[in-house]
């Protein structure tokens, strides 16, 4: 199978994908995530499928220009990210991060929708300091329907984190394998939960996932 390229800036509203290995993808399909609220930390083209997807998403985004460095104005990535969701009709819901409002506990508080799971994918800004905190929050709080994604997670400074989530019994599901739009280079994406039957629902096979990010795109090769 081959996989068109994507950018981030495309302006074709089937484009939709995260970028993480290929079978994370499946694996949120399988959710079905329309009884999930999500709050990412960082957005990107993963906004506009959860956006599209999910039962809704937050996206913790602090206003940067493309090389990272702090502004205001119109060459923010956050303009950009509005402008794109005009473009594609598609209501994204970005939040400014701060001190206080990145903790689990506020999370749990001001956005985790009632009646549904919740999805936090970890993916920006402190992505380390960020599992972490996620990490000890569900380790204490087990019984809470939760799921972390956490992605480029084989980089060394999440070890210790992993291990922390090992001793204590915690289900984790690596995905090892191409990124869409960087089909030759590797990375890993897990899935880490007390509540493994969150990662299957509707879907019973990759074969009945409907390929909405790309055109013609099958399993069969």
């Amino acid at each position: 199978t081959t996989f068109p390229s994507l950018k981030y800036y495309t302006k074709n509203s089937k484009l939709l994908a995260p970028w993480i290995v290929l079978s994370a993808q499946e694996t949120l399909l399988d959710f079905g995530l329309k009884d999930f609220t999500v709050v990412e930390y960082g957005s990107g083209i993963s906004s506009f499928f959860f956006a599209k997807e999910a039962g809704i998403c937050y996206s913790f985004e602090e206003n940067v220009d493309i090389n990272g460095e702090h502004l205001l104005g119109s060459e923010s990535w956050i303009k950009k990210m509005q402008d794109q969701s005009e473009f594609l009709d598609l209501k994204i819901n970005l939040v400014s991060p701060n001190e206080e409002n990145i903790l689990p506990k506020n999370i749990i508080s001001n956005y985790w929708q009632k009646d549904s799971y919740l999805l936090i994918f970890i993916d920006g800004c402190e992505r380390e300091k960020i599992f972490s905190l996620w990490s000890d929050f569900i380790i204490s709080n087990k019984e809470l329907q939760i799921v972390l994604l956490v992605d480029n997670s084989d980089l060394p400074d999440k070890a210790s984190t992993f291990e922390k989530l090992k001793k204590n019994n915690a289900m984790i599901f690596h995905h090892y394998g191409p990124v869409y739009g960087q089909i030759y280079s590797n990375s890993c994406t897990s899935f880490i939960t007390f509540n493994p039957q969150l990662l299957v629902n509707k879907n019973y096979s990759p074969f009945t996932h409907d390929k909405r990010w790309g055109y013609g795109n099958s399993q069969a090769s």
